[in-house]
């Protein structure tokens, strides 16, 4: 069946083909200049990046069994381009590598306990990681990822099922959201973040952007740090990462940090 220009009444949508049907191979014909047509991989990219995108949609389970590692980062792929949100419905998403968050991408849970990442058994790896976490930790670099973040759900390190290193949250970067999470059970920090200490706003991201926000967060239960925070500076705090929201940490609370590294700012709000 095929549809040029002009209005069809007597088309019907249930006459339309089945776009269930569509490969990684198929094309898209659209109104655009050039050859009027661009692949499915494109188009969906492109209306992820608006309307967002769900792991589901993408393979994964959430029943606590299946390995989702895959789905999920396909899902956050479909949006790295031009940015997104990728959504989590409620269960428990089992993983066994390391979920790459990049620049302009939001995970978003439907609740803290509601929504949870959860590491395999037996595995040993970070549960969530910016673009470049382990090139640029340690480097002093004003580089690394911004303008993304983590919102509503549990990530779970799991370390009484055998596992012996990780983090549930590394972030190398500015300019992040972190709201409405709790990081537990990780075998190393529950949360960690660097960045360098440049003074100079990184143009690329616009103004004001070396600050993080940080709100409604919890850690506990780590067998390292539950909060190791060394950056960005000028960051802003809503609610104390001390004061009943980190608690159970085998390391510290929240490890010291250097002169004018992870400076947290008081919020007025």
């Amino acid at each position: 069946m095929s549809v040029t220009t002009g209005t069809f009444p007597g088309v019907r949508i249930v006459d339309m083909p089945d776009l269930g049907a569509v490969s990684d191979t198929s094309s898209v014909v659209g109104e655009r200049a050039g050859s009027g047509r661009f692949s499915a991989p494109a188009f969906r990219s492109y209306v992820a990046g608006y309307l967002g995108t769900n792991v589901r949609d993408y393979g994964a389970k959430g029943d606590g069994i299946a390995d989702d590692t895959a789905a999920i980062q396909a899902a956050i792929n479909a949006v790295r381009a031009g940015g997104g949100t990728v959504e989590f419905n409620a269960g428990v998403y089992m993983t066994s590598a390391t979920l790459e968050l990049p620049t302009w991408v939001i995970l978003r849970g439907k609740g803290v306990g509601i929504t949870i990442i959860r590491a395999k058994a037996g595995t040993g790896f970070d549960l969530i990681e910016t673009t470049g976490f382990g090139s640029l930790t340690g480097s002093g670099s004003c580089a690394g990822t911004y303008q993304n973040g983590v919102f509503a759900m549990t990530l779970d390190g799991n370390k009484d099922a055998g596992r012996t290193s990780g983090n549930c949250l590394a972030m190398y970067g500015y300019d992040y959201r972190i709201e409405d999470v709790e990081c537990c059970n990780a075998p190393n920090a529950g949360f960690y973040s660097e960045w360098g200490t440049d003074a100079t706003v990184p143009v690329v991201a616009g103004a004001n952007s070396m600050e993080a926000h940080i709100s409604r967060f919890k850690t506990f239960a780590n067998s390292g740090d539950g909060f190791v925070f060394k950056g960005p500076h000028d960051s802003v705090r809503r609610t104390s990462p001390r004061a009943a929201r980190t608690r159970y940490n085998t390391g510290n609370i929240f490890e010291p940090i250097a002169a004018n590294q992870g400076q947290f700012c008081p919020s007025a709000r």
